[in-house]
């Protein structure tokens, strides 16, 4: 592996699970914090170097098809950022490796994780190939982008380990800096991934739209350390919306600084969110109804082989 370091395979449940990082080479403060974090925690690893999205030139970004689509529909109506593109590859070379070399399971993380201190019981209390998913996230946000407080999930929950419950998110669940997936969902994401459309929140947090069984461990054990480093998908002076991240961070500390704002959204929202969110909360409305399809639709006809 290119500029991979492997400690051990750990064996969690009945199942190997390979529990892989992603890492920038640029970023050694990121790694020697994970690593600290993990070592910490007696959970073994093994490191990959991530695709540096702004090191790729023109070319090799057509040659993933960006290009062959329209921007992916969001507000701005933008095109993929070079770090996100870097992102997406990044997450499917491991998921082809993973369909390569024969791997069932395989936790992946990003380098910029915050871990709540039961992360080695979960791991080993996985349940791999027993629970009901293909798909785990063990870090994840909703609507208001809060990694400590999570998505929103359905009611029905399935027990798990300690406090810990398995649920349905009723809600595109973002964040993909800590998940547990099967091969199975590796397989399926790969054969809608490409040409690159839209950035890998949205790939794995609209893929029940494609069958694949996802789940949202709650609360959520892994949190995002945002605040900690500067994002590494946005190149500083890159972007020239910079300003609507800079308004959505503004937001997001508001709201969890007073509470108060978040009921006055939740009010002037209920008609037309929050109401469709409770009903899918209790069951009434079909949890996988906020799923996109349309990003789904649409398919090159020159993807890259999937390993058999």
């Amino acid at each position: 592996m290119r500029g991979g370091r492997l400690i051990d395979t750990p064996v969690i449940g009945r199942v190997a699970m390979r529990i892989f990082v992603i890492n920038l080479k640029r970023s050694a403060d990121r790694k020697a914090y994970i690593t600290r974090q993990l070592e910490d925690l007696n959970v073994a690893c093994e490191f990959v170097d991530a695709i540096d999205g702004q090191e790729l030139s023109d070319d090799e970004i057509k040659t993933h098809g960006v290009d062959a689509f329209p921007a992916w529909p969001s507000f701005n109506q933008r095109q993929l950022r070079k770090g996100e593109i870097g992102c997406l590859l990044s997450h499917l070379g491991i998921y082809r490796r993973m369909i390569a070399e024969d791997m069932e399971w395989a936790c992946i993380l990003e380098d910029d994780c915050g871990f709540e201190k039961d992360f080695g019981g979960v791991l080993r209390n996985a349940r791999l190939g027993i629970s009901d998913y293909e798909l785990l996230l063990l870090g994840h946000s909703g609507q208001y982008r809060d990694s400590a407080r999570g998505a929103a999930c359905s009611s029905k929950k399935e027990p798990f380990f300690a406090s810990y419950r398995i649920a349905k998110p009723v809600e595109c669940p973002h964040g993909t800096y800590a998940y547990i997936i099967k091969q199975s969902a590796a397989r399926k994401l790969l054969q809608y991934a490409c040409p690159l459309r839209f950035p890998m929140d949205y790939l794995i947090g609209h893929a029940p739209a494609i069958g694949l069984k996802l789940r949202v461990l709650t609360p959520p054990i892994v949190i995002h350390n945002g605040p900690r480093f500067a994002s590494a998908v946005y190149a500083p002076g890159s972007d020239r919306r910079l300003y609507v991240r800079k308004a959505r961070r503004i937001r997001d500390f508001l709201g969890c600084r007073y509470p108060i704002l978040r009921k006055i959204k939740k009010i002037c929202l209920l008609p037309f969110v929050m109401l469709r969110l409770k009903l899918r909360m209790t069951g009434i409305l079909d949890g996988d109804s906020y799923v996109e399809k349309r990003f789904f639709q649409q398919k090159s006809p020159a993807k890259p082989a999937i390993p058999q």
